[in-house]
């Protein structure tokens, strides 16, 4: 490298913070530059030229690159060569996400990937060989800075875990006293939070826990306040205040699960989330809602397999305590006992038909679609079954009774 590439030449001053780094990088390359951290929060920037589109907009706006922005590059595999390359990456525009074109290169540490660098370019220009060789310089200098900000967030979190995990397990006998924690924090606890948790295959590795910290900091579909790891499970504290928000975390816990998988390998057999609450002191409710959910998902795998919200999980929230009534008899109703017995004795389906016919809301045609027979056929069976065990299958109460006791067959 020619003595005019060298970063004392070029990165010889003390600047007082990054922004003046950016405004310097900015300067000897000729394009507007942002810097980030790994998990895109912006953490300077330089002054707006005549290249500007609405994702630096947006960036800058927002203090991080939108999801959207996020979404796409890592579709287009550009992300992936950033994390995995230590060389500039030319990204072409894209218009769907206001993307205008940009060369980008990762800050490096060893393997491990501290921010990145974004020059937005003229939509017809590509930069010069020594641009590219001074954007080089550029992410070797910001290196130092990153690792502070690095250890400083480091810190932060950690004090923040601390704290939650005192909210989850009622470490303070009062509300009183864990406002008074509270205030140690910048940021407001919501008016509402639910507690979510995400039950992984295994135990969550470091590199996974990178992950995961990622995907926390980029999204923008729910605001997370607190989180923390406990062995195999990942436990959040959010923003409960808006009116969709059940909806909202319902989509989150969707697309973290994808994105674990297709962005990492990584997979999530199952999540659930609590009911909301406005008191501090009510975040271990939240978080036992929670559990319960996922240990219900795991025993009704068909049934709630789109449920995630505790308040969603309708007569399934009341089996746990029904089975363990049920324990010292440990017998079905004689009725549906009759009905198994006849089916084994006869080579019949019929636990099975009103089973369905149940869990289809009692509809005859979904549940003539479920078994793959004809309406008639349906009508003929449920008639029987009312015949065999004694049930009124017209009567509602009988129904709902039938419909817990088929289900809690399941529930040991």
């Amino acid at each position: 490298m020619d003595k005019e590439f060298h970063s004392k030449d070029y990165f010889n001053e003390v600047y007082a913070n990054l922004d003046e780094f950016a405004e310097q990088v900015s300067a000897l390359i000729g394009y507007p530059i942002t810097i980030e951290d790994s998990n895109h929060q912006l953490l300077a920037y330089s002054t707006h030229s005549r290249i500007t589109d609405e994702a630096r907009i947006l960036t800058i706006m927002g203090r991080r690159v939108p999801e959207k922005v996020i979404n796409s590059l890592w579709k287009e595999g550009i992300i992936p060569s950033l994390l995995d390359s230590s060389e500039p990456i030319l990204i072409h525009p894209k218009q769907q996400v206001g993307l205008g074109k940009r060369i980008a290169i990762s800050i490096r540490k060893n393997d491990n990937v501290l921010g990145f660098i974004w020059a937005a370019l003229e939509p017809e220009s590509d930069p010069s060989p020594q641009a590219l060789s001074i954007l080089k310089l550029a992410a070797k200098e910001a290196k130092n800075q990153l690792l502070l900000v690095q250890t400083r967030l480091k810190r932060k979190e950690e004090s923040y875990q601390e704290y939650f995990w005192k909210l989850l397990t009622g470490h303070y006998g009062s509300e009183k006293e864990f406002r008074a924690q509270l205030a140690r924090f910048p940021s407001a606890l919501p008016q509402a939070y639910s507690i979510i948790v995400f039950q992984f295959e295994q135990a969550i590795t470091p590199e996974t826990e990178k992950h995961i910290h990622y995907l926390i900091n980029t999204t923008q579909k729910i605001q997370i306040i607190f989180h923390t790891i406990d062995t195999d499970k990942l436990i959040m504290l959010c923003d409960y205040t808006a009116a969709d928000a059940s909806h909202a975390i319902s989509s989150f816990i969707g697309s973290f699960i994808a994105n674990m998988e297709e962005r990492f390998d990584v997979k999530i057999p199952t999540a659930g989330f609590g009911k909301s609450y406005r008191q501090l002191i009510d975040a271990q409710k939240s978080y036992t809602e929670a559990m319960m959910v996922i240990s219900l998902k795991k025993r009704y795998k068909q049934e709630l397999a789109a449920i995630f919200n505790y308040e969603l999980l309708g007569i399934y929230q009341y089996l746990e305590p029904l089975s363990q009534q049920r324990a010292s008899h440990n017998e079905l109703p004689a009725g549906l006992r009759i009905l198994k017995e006849y089916d084994e004795k006869h080579q019949t389906d019929l636990f099975h038909t009103l089973e369905t016919f149940l869990t289809c809301n009692s509809d005859p045609g979904e549940a003539s679609s479920m078994l793959h027979i004809h309406s008639n056929t349906l009508s003929y069976r449920l008639k029987r079954i009312s015949e065999i065990s004694g049930y009124n299958l017209k009567d509602m109460n009988i129904r709902a009774y039938l419909y817990i006791e088929i289900k809690l067959t399941k529930y040991g």
